[in-house]
C-alpha cells in the first residue's frame, strides 16, 4: 500500500476549480495523460489513460467546493482519492491525497513513485488548464 498527497495553491474561485474537477468528460481536453472518459453514472465514470489502461472511479463522496473522493480500480491497482478544497476568496488551496494497493505483487517497489508522479502531472494539468 502507498500513500501520496499533494498540495497547491491555484489563483481561482473555488467554484470555478470544483467545476473543473467535476467535468470529468471535459478531461480529456486539459489533461496530457487522459486519452477519453465514459460517464457510466453520476457516482462512476471510467477513464482511458493514453496507452489503453481503463480505470473505474466510484465517487463516494461529493461535498461542494469542499471534498470530493472516489475509489479507484483498473487492473493493477485498487484504492482511494480524497480531494479537499478550500476557499481563500480569490485562491483556491488543494490537496490531493491517493492511497493505493497493488494488485500485482510486481508492483510494489513502483507503485508509490507511480503514485507522486501521476498526482503531480495532474495538479501542472490543472494549474496549466486554470490559466
Amino acid at each position: 500500500m502507498a500513500k501520496v498527497s499533494i498540495k497547491q495553491t491555484v489563483s481561482c474561485d473555488c467554484k470555478d476549480v470544483w467545476d473543473i474537477l467535476l467535468a470529468v468528460d471535459m478531461y480529456p481536453t486539459w489533461r496530457s495523460d487522459v486519452e477519453k472518459v465514459e460517464v457510466v453514472s453520476d457516482q462512476v465514470f471510467i477513464e482511458y489513460a493514453k496507452g489503453g489502461i481503463a480505470t473505474t472511479f466510484t465517487v463516494r463522496v461529493k461535498d461542494a467546493c469542499t471534498r470530493w473522493e472516489f475509489d479507484i480500480d483498473n487492473k493493477m491497482i485498487q484504492g482511494h482519492w480524497v480531494g479537499l478544497l478550500k476557499d481563500k476568496r480569490s485562491h483556491t488551496e488543494l490537496e490531493f491525497t491517493e492511497d493505493i494497493t497493488p494488485k500485482k505483487w510486481y508492483m510494489k517497489p513502483f507503485v508509490k513513485s507511480f503514485l507522486m508522479k501521476t498526482q503531480k502531472q495532474f495538479m501542472a494539468d490543472l494549474v496549466a488548464y486554470i490559466k
